[in-house]
């Protein structure tokens, strides 16, 4: 799967939870990269190791990872995330 594509299917799925409906005119629906990026963070203020991190991530080295890390600085508001039934196996 190219990059181009998964980016394609993760914007189809994102927005058929229908979350992002509402959002304001000056806001976009998170990336990926964005989602993936808030998610290293998270992992190390809930004390994971750089390594598992790393392997969580599948970055090829520990500095790759350690750079993804340092450059986190993405503002985030905290939200409730609730799957319902319906949406877990959806056709995206």
């Amino acid at each position: 799967m190219t990059k181009e594509r998964f980016a394609e299917q993760f914007r189809a799925a994102r927005n058929a939870t229908n979350i992002w409906n509402d959002i304001s005119e000056n806001k976009t629906p998170p990336t990926f990269h964005e989602i993936r990026s808030l998610a290293d963070a998270t992992e190390t203020t809930a004390g994971y190791q750089t390594s598992q991190i790393q392997l969580a991530m599948a970055h090829s080295d520990e500095a790759q990872t350690l750079q993804y890390l340092a450059e986190h600085e993405l503002k985030h508001d905290a939200v409730e995330v609730v799957l319902a039934e319906g949406m877990i196996g959806g056709k995206f």
